[in-house]
């Protein structure tokens, strides 16, 4: 009835109590069921199909990024995966999967009676501890395991040789800069093979060239100036030229030339050789440039000429007349070079070492080059995290199991109703080992067997080999997991799962886009209790729009 009377007095369609919790669970579980299959070493790929790309994945935040989204409960499961790969670099899927158990666990306990709030507080309660037990069971990071939490990372994109090769460059990265990701710049240029793939201190400008052919290829002793505007006349508002005549256009002509040959005159005396321009060089200002021996490249971008600001000192610069000494960067040498038939620009030796490393990703096409890059990105945050806390944990599924096992334990000594949910938030870490079972084409419930009975023994390092498919000490396999990426998860996917099992009544405007996809032949009913097979199998309708 409360419904019905807020219905009639608002423009918003009401949910309540039971109804309410199973719309919104049912839409999380949608996007959590959907990212599974794309779990761990052997995880499929998913083929992504916007307007213009074909995008072929299995990087849980990019998956993320590119399904658009309608309802809410939907949306904070999306957003809980790419802050978690926003942050950390890794945990992404992890963290969406365990999330997505914690309300499947969830709404079996309502069905039993057990009040929301209990259930999130036994969720709390379990974090907890788990975070407790989590702590005992780190271990210190040996520069050996470098490459193990690369080689966790990376496995069935690429071979072991190439995953120790890029293990590498990305360690090489993270020492040149000290751990700091920030100024780390990474792209890609398809061609060539994986080994081709560099990294250096210093920047390069892709696609960046000369932008007059009689300029130098190659500058000594750079002295850079940036500008982040268009090196050009200044375009006034609300003015009309009116040019009736050929003597006209000839003095609007040598005017622009006459302005032109001035600039390229007062940075020329300022001993710039290298000009870096974020928007475009007027065709005038190009010809000066070049008959003055400066180097000049157009539309580099800003975070590229940010880079460059770091490393050689340089300011960068709106008005060309405040150019000094002072404003200008230095390297030891600028040079155009070409990596199949399109030029590139290095920056090397910069004024001030170790600011920012440059990894540039090479691979034989275009879509796995930009996977490559995702995957070094993802690298880079895991190991600059890795650098500063210098703990990891046993991967494969023994984190989970080891605190799975401990919390079942615990929750013996809780009193009350909330041991139920204790003992669900269990339940949903073995979530992880199962799937990287069952994507590896393993029966998950017996490698779940196998790994209990490892940690009923008291080997806590027990979990599941993906390569080899079979059950094992994983730290003597060097399958890593980052401590940080780990214990983030578990939390972000926590707050989540008890963010939305505490709602129990849902205002929806009605002109709201979830309200406008519902269809308007379907029963209400459908829409408020979508079903719910014992299979756990869920309707993705009401969750997912489609892709951008």
């Amino acid at each position: 009835m409360m419904s019905r009377d807020i219905e009639e007095i608002t423009n918003n369609k009401m949910e309540i109590g039971k109804n309410a919790l199973k719309t919104n669970i049912t839409a999380a579980l949608a996007v959590s069921e959907s990212l599974k299959s794309t779990f761990g070493p052997k995880g499929m790929d998913k083929m992504l199909v916007t307007d213009d790309e074909i995008v072929i994945t299995n990087s849980g935040s990019t998956i993320l990024e590119l399904m658009e989204l309608v309802h809410p409960a939907a949306k904070m499961m999306a957003e809980l995966g790419k802050t978690q790969g926003k942050e950390f670099g890794d945990g992404t899927t992890a963290s969406v999967i365990i999330a997505g158990e914690l309300l499947k666990k969830a709404l079996e306990l309502v069905d039993m009676g057990i009040h929301q709030g209990i259930i999130s507080s036994g969720y709390k309660t379990a974090l907890s501890k788990s975070l407790e037990f989590l702590d005992s069971i780190t271990m210190e990071l040996e520069l050996k395991d470098i490459d193990s939490i690369a080689l966790t990372m990376l496995r069935g994109k690429i071979t072991e040789a190439d995953i120790r090769f890029f293990s590498t460059l990305v360690n090489a990265a993270v020492n040149l800069v000290r751990g700091d990701k920030d100024r780390i710049y990474i792209n890609y240029r398809p061609g060539g093979g994986i080994k081709d793939s560099t990294v250096f201190d210093g920047v390069y400008i892709d696609l960046g060239k000369r932008v007059h052919p009689s300029m130098p290829r190659n500058v000594k002793n750079a002295r850079i100036l940036l500008i982040d505007r268009e090196f050009d006349l200044i375009k006034p508002k609300h003015t009309k030229l009116d040019i009736n005549s050929v003597q006209s256009l000839n003095e609007v002509v040598e005017y622009k030339k006459k302005v032109m040959r001035a600039a390229v005159g007062v940075i020329a005396r300022s001993s710039v050789n290298v000009v870096l321009c974020s928007k475009n060089i007027a065709e005038e200002a190009m010809f000066f440039m070049a008959k003055a021996g400066i180097l000049g490249v157009r539309d580099v971008e800003k975070k590229v000429m940010q880079h460059i600001a770091e490393a050689t000192g340089a300011k960068v610069l709106i008005n060309v007349n405040e150019v000094s000494p002072d404003v200008l960067g230095y390297a030891g040498y600028v040079e155009e070079s070409k990596i199949g038939n399109e030029e590139i620009m290095y920056i090397k030796k910069p004024k001030y070492p170790n600011m920012v490393a440059s990894i540039l990703i090479r691979a034989g096409n275009k879509t796995l080059a930009i996977e490559l890059m995702r995957k070094m990105k993802e690298l880079v945050e895991v190991l600059c995290r890795v650098a500063y806390d210098k703990k990891i944990l046993p991967g494969g599924g023994a984190t989970e199991l080891e605190l799975a096992e401990r919390l079942r334990i615990f929750s013996r000594r809780v009193p009350g109703k909330e041991q139920l949910a204790i003992k669900a938030f269990a339940e949903a870490l073995e979530e992880i080992p199962k799937i990287l079972a069952k994507n590896a084409g393993i029966n998950p419930i017996d490698i779940l067997a196998g790994i209990k009975r490892g940690h009923y023994a008291g080997f806590t390092n027990i979990g599941f080999n993906a390569v080899t498919r079979k059950v094992g000490d994983t730290v003597e396999h060097h399958i890593f997991d980052s401590y940080a990426v780990k214990r983030n998860a578990i939390i972000s996917a926590t707050e989540v799962a008890s963010l939305i099992v505490r709602v129990d009544d849902v205002f929806m405007n009605k002109d709201s886009k979830v309200m406008m996809k519902q269809k308007p032949e379907e029963p209400p009913q459908q829409i408020v209790e979508p079903p719910i097979t014992p299979q756990g199998k869920f309707d993705l309708r009401y969750a997912l729009k489609g892709l951008r």
